[in-house]
């Protein structure tokens, strides 16, 4: 996949017809791409100017990252597109839940098995805890309804755990990874055990190349279901494809919109894989009884491992895998080991690779540039200015039903196949509303609290040519941009017009400011990464 570049429409739109940030300014966009990756904000206006002074602290910065707070968030916030589990469907809403807000209960769902995994690599906890902890994260929420020991009185999301009786095997005993990925009794689960391959094995059995047999009808279950066992061309997935899928049973639905039925886990169904599919649970040909026996094999399975370096290395390089990628995905592999499987070792193997840093602009087999994702895009705009986009007091990017997050581009893509990344008329729809709304938010609250102003420091009287009005755009520059365009570019001098010809036309300096800011925060160099 060739870098991602801003196709011409978009930069006629946003007024820019700069490149990419010059040679000088790499370490720059350097750090700036391991703090969005790592934390989800530009990085702050102390360590840029570290960076400028000493390119050497780049490392230790980087590791700072690494070590924050938000980094589990953010490691999740990556495997998103991946992992495809926050999906808001409105057929939900046709059943009445116990619970007082539907909506925020279904976009909470979805996000249950990706804060197991944010919690996993948080922690430090070694890998393998994915599928065999015996605790979930969930938030008030979800605990309206969900059987778990979440205490009584408490807000916000907490590891906690499912008291239902259902097997220790992390995140394929939660209830939101199964609401996502339902079944049919006809399909027996297969499409569960498919998700579970694709997402944490690198297997996708529906990417795989078949020959079936024309004359089968496949209207007659009786016909289908003997193939499945029979067939050369169905036997070659089905012989492990099947087993796997009769391991899911206990969380199969009768009543697809009734609470008791979603929420808890159903021992008394483990064996109705003996009616349904006639193939006993197993794990690439080791024999199993429950739920728990699959988490025990996933775990000592080197599959687990691999897959999660090839799925760290694909979306952190923002680029699928290749033949020429082997001894590198090899290293950072050992360096998952040493580091006892933490996903932190791994990450920090993958961003001290010059090949993710792109240091130098030859590096062969670099990272391509990335597309921010809507929630990428929301999180960096509200640590700038404070801002973010509700509608009736919903976060605007939290669901694709009520909400921006599809128009910006979704939680975007996986690097294992043919992933498009590109913008589109709707992105670029959101992100001039959205700039303009915080632009506009930042510098009302800063004009009126000279005080406690966070981006707009400068008196309302700077004009352009006047020292404090140069400081002022520096700043901005490097803030939001991280770039310091040198006095008479292009890019500058495109910023001092916009400026002039908004001042002109508005006669104030407030609006003139707003206009510069939203021109920012909608450059494609704030766009991609």
């Amino acid at each position: 996949m060739g870098a991602l570049r801003a196709p011409l429409w978009l930069l006629v739109g946003l007024g820019c017809a700069d490149p990419a940030p010059p040679s000088t300014d790499r370490a720059l966009a350097a750090l700036t791409r391991a703090s969005l990756d790592l934390r989800g904000v530009r990085p702050s206006e102390g360590d840029l100017r570290a960076v400028m002074a000493d390119p050497d602290r780049l490392p230790d910065l980087v590791e700072g990252y690494l070590q924050g707070e938000r980094f589990g968030e953010r490691y999740a916030a990556l495997m998103a597109g991946v992992w495809r589990t926050p999906v808001v469907e409105a057929d939900h809403g046709q059943a009445t839940y116990p619970v007082t807000d539907i909506l925020a209960m279904l976009e909470s769902i979805g996000q249950e098995p990706l804060r197991v995994l944010a919690e996993v690599a948080q922690q430090d906890l070694p890998y393998p805890t994915l599928v065999t902890g015996d605790w979930t994260v969930i938030n008030h929420v979800l605990a309206e309804f969900y059987p778990t020991d979440y205490p009584i009185g408490e807000t916000g999301w907490r590891r906690v755990s499912y008291l239902d009786g259902r097997p220790a095997v992390g995140v394929l005993a939660t209830n939101g990874m199964w609401w996502r990925y339902d079944s049919t009794q006809s399909n027996a689960n297969r499409g569960r055990a498919n998700a579970v391959s694709r997402i944490l094995l690198c297997r996708d059995y529906l990417e795989e190349t078949i020959e079936g047999d024309a004359d089968l009808d496949l209207l007659d279950e009786e016909a289908v279901n003997h193939a499945l066992r029979t067939a050369d061309a169905c036997v070659t997935c089905h012989s492990s494809l099947d087993p796997l899928a009769s391991y899911f049973w206990g969380f199969y639905n009768h009543f697809n919109f009734s609470p008791a039925e979603q929420s808890s886990y159903h021992a008394e169904r483990e064996l109705d894989w003996e009616v349904y599919s006639g193939v006993p649970p197993g794990y690439m040909g080791q024999e199993g009884e429950t739920l728990a026996d699959l988490g025990r094999s996933m775990a000592a399975d080197p599959r687990l491992i691999d897959c999660a370096v090839e799925r760290s290395f694909e979306q952190l390089l923002s680029r699928p895998a290749g033949l020429g990628d082997i001894d590198d995905i090899s290293r950072h592999r050992e360096a998952f080991l040493q580091g006892g499987l933490s996903l932190r070792s791994l990450v920090r193997s993958l961003v001290m690779d010059p090949r993710y840093l792109v240091l130098d602009e030859d590096t062969e087999g670099a990272t391509t540039a990335k597309l921010v994702t809507a929630d990428l895009y929301a999180s960096q705009v509200e640590d700038l200015t404070g801002f973010r986009f509700t509608v009736e007091e919903r976060d605007a990017f939290a669901t694709d039903l009520f909400g921006l997050r599809t128009m910006a581009g979704g939680d975007g893509p996986a690097f294992d196949g043919d992933a498009v990344v590109a913008p589109t008329p709707t992105l670029s729809l959101v992100v001039e509303r959205m700039a303009e709304a915080a632009a506009s938010w930042r510098v009302q609250a800063d004009v009126a609290d000279p005080a406690n102003a966070s981006l707009l420091t400068v008196g309302m009287d700077a004009r352009p040519g006047d020292l404090a009005f140069q400081t002022q755009l520096d700043r901005l520059f490097l803030r939001v941009l991280a770039t310091q365009p040198a006095f008479g570019s292009p890019l500058r001098l495109q910023a001092e017009a916009l400026w002039t010809e908004a001042f002109a036309l508005s006669g104030s300096p407030a609006t003139a400011w707003t206009l510069v800011l939203a021109w920012m925060l909608r450059h494609p160099d704030f766009l991609v990464y």
